[in-house]
């Protein structure tokens, strides 16, 4: 066996944001423990703060302590700032929703360049007026004590799945609580899982009835969210490891994890790669060849950038599919994953809702991220140098470091 090189990642940004959001509306202080310093966290909780939430500590500090409003929030006109975060950005825009006043959500250039347009009609069936930018932010929220929705609020959830999420987490502070009704193939469903789970944590039981979710109304309660290590994060050492041929574990993931991006081990499976998760975490061992795969990643989407990674070492073609949504990224990650392939020595094009890949060839040269963590993350773990790489303080600010301590880049 070869030695075992440990790469620990940060929390899972998408669990914190929740604990987040759900702690502010809550009755009583929300205890947040393994909260990473991730520009997305940063950016969440610095935009509740702007709303009036009292959050003691600071991410990737230790615990933070979230004193909720119990559905009431500070009134007044507001301008908040979500960085780069959709999730921050559309969950919030439902908290709004509570809040006298006018709310202005906005975020950086790449923030500001995604899709808002899905809220508009679900917060208008409870009775808030929302504004965009053309379907983009800046979003402007005219709140309220919003009225109990009359029958059931239909959301497209074809595109992302945040907005469901940020309703639920609106649904039991509306007067009579939510019935949320799911349209379209549902992309990224785990994630509307972790978000029911989160209720259910803070003592709201969210009931379902085929495609039908129903939240009861009553005020959260406070609670103790423990943040997991983040999956998302661990796929690029998983991935460095399988195609730089070392042994690479990190702590502390769990099989039976809610979290999307487990799904990891599925692809790294279907590649041939050894690999597995006990009890002291995830491991994958290098050293095999590959093999060309297909997988179908509308659960876990933002695999995508680290599936195509993979594939550039797979003697023959592979193809990822079921994620047209990965154009609204970040970036347009069907695109720059194809780009950033080509740029390798690798062939591909793209699909309506994915790409196809042809590997096997030797990999060098240089990769430009585009703004977006994921793209520069995942090529550097398959050793390529990375032009633009600041923008991974979104999710792991040492990541790109801590790849290279196992994936050095090839040299030309």
């Amino acid at each position: 066996m070869r030695p075992e090189v440990p790469v620990p990642v940060p929390g899972s940004k998408s669990e914190t944001i929740r604990a987040l959001v759900l702690g502010a509306l809550a009755r009583g202080i929300t205890r947040i423990e393994g909260a990473p310093a991730s520009g997305d966290v940063l950016a969440a909780a610095g935009a509740l703060r702007a709303l009036g939430i009292r959050i003691d500590g600071e991410p990737g500090g230790g615990v933070l302590r979230v004193h909720g409003a119990a559905g009431v929030l500070p009134p007044g006109d507001r301008r908040v700032h979500c960085g780069g975060s959709a999730t921050a950005l559309r969950m919030l825009a439902c908290v709004a929703a509570l809040r006298e006043g006018r709310t202005t959500l906005t975020g950086d250039p790449t923030l500001r360049a995604r899709p808002a347009g899905p809220l508009e009609a679900p917060l208008r069936a409870v009775g808030v007026s929302l504004r965009t930018a053309g379907g983009r932010p800046p979003l402007v929220v005219e709140g309220g004590p919003a009225r109990a929705p009359a029958g059931v609020v239909r959301v497209d959830a074809s595109g992302t799945s945040q907005v469901a999420s940020g309703l639920l987490l609106l649904g039991p502070l509306l007067p009579g609580g939510l019935r949320l009704r799911l349209s379209g193939r549902v992309v990224s469903a785990p994630y509307l899982e972790l978000t029911v789970v989160a209720l259910r944590r803070a003592g709201v039981r969210v009931r379902r009835e085929g495609s039908t979710l129903l939240v009861p109304g009553r005020v959260p309660a406070a609670c103790t969210a423990v943040v997991e290590p983040d999956w998302s994060s661990a796929a690029y050492p998983l991935v460095a490891a399988a195609v730089r041929g070392v042994r690479v574990r990190v702590p502390g993931l769990r099989a039976r994890s809610l979290q999307a991006d487990r799904a990891v081990m599925d692809l790294l499976r279907s590649a041939g790669a050894r690999c597995g998760v006990d009890g002291k975490g995830a491991w994958c061992e290098g050293g095999r060849p590959l093999r060309p795969f297909r997988v179908d990643l509308g659960g876990s989407p933002d695999l995508a950038p680290a599936a195509a990674a993979l594939a550039l070492f797979a003697d023959g073609e592979s193809r990822v599919s079921g994620a047209a949504h990965l154009r609204a990224k970040e970036s347009d990650r069907i695109a720059a994953c194809v780009e950033a392939v080509r740029a390798l020595g690798g062939r591909a094009r793209p699909l309506r809702d994915g790409f196809v890949v042809r590997g096997g060839a030797p990999v060098r040269g240089t990769v430009d991220a585009r703004g977006d963590h994921r793209i520069a993350l995942a090529f550097a773990a398959a050793g390529a140098r990375v032009r633009g790489g600041a923008c991974v303080r979104k999710s792991w600010p040492g990541g790109l470091e801590a790849l290279r301590g196992i994936a050095p880049p090839t040299p030309r």
